[in-house]
């Protein structure tokens, strides 16, 4: 019985120790896989600002003759008030003078603001609605009574950086009038806005 409980009490001892010893290896396993991750969530929480940076800093030339292309097709877009479906074209009188309600799409504030907010900055996006005089008539938003249109071609401009003003880069753009072989620059500003990237901050200013 002695021989019996010793071989017993032998092979508890033994089962205790390899219990230990798994323990420790997990632990190992665990606190390196642990480790592991922490260093790798270091890198990951570092890399959205790296990447930011980087995305900041960065802004073409040619970027920037698109941004502003894009931009001044949707002005005259704006400035033609929208794209009116059959019977959609109203005008009315006030204060005098004649006013056409703005097609459906961009008719309400909400709607204008998210079309403009595709090329500018917020601020110059409202700037923009008070410097166009759009007013609020009966729910819906009207301008003035005329046609948008010019001759310039803002896709084939030309852009030179010309400085940094605060957060804001500004560039140069020479761009074609029509096919007179004629031109005209313009001084542009940008700001770089973290969610949407970089966006028109100021109204295109004519050089003279």
């Amino acid at each position: 019985m002695m021989k019996s409980y010793q071989i017993t009490q032998n092979n508890w001892g033994a089962t205790k120790v390899k219990k230990i010893v798994m323990t420790g290896i997990a632990a190992l396993i665990f606190g390196s896989a642990f480790l592991q991750t922490e260093e790798g969530f270091a890198h990951s929480s570092d890399a959205p600002h790296v990447e930011m940076v980087q995305m900041q800093d960065y802004i073409t030339d040619e970027l920037v003759v698109k941004n502003v292309s894009e931009w001044m097709m949707l002005d005259s877009y704006i400035s033609g008030g929208g794209d009116y479906k059959e019977g959609e074209y109203k005008t009315f009188i006030y204060k005098k003078q004649t006013y056409r309600y703005l097609s459906k799409e961009i008719d309400t504030k909400k709607e204008l603001i998210g079309y403009l907010k595709t090329s500018l900055t917020t601020d110059y996006a409202e700037q923009y609605i008070r410097n166009k005089g759009i007013i609020v008539h009966k729910g819906k938003l009207a301008q003035l009574e005329a046609d948008g249109g010019s001759l310039l071609q803002w896709n084939h401009a030309v852009a030179v950086y010309d400085s940094t003003t605060g957060n804001e880069r500004i560039y140069t753009l020479t761009v074609p009038i029509g096919d007179t072989g004629q031109h005209d620059e313009y001084l542009v500003s940008f700001r770089f806005d973290e969610r949407k990237g970089w966006k028109i901050s100021k109204a295109p200013t004519l050089v003279n």
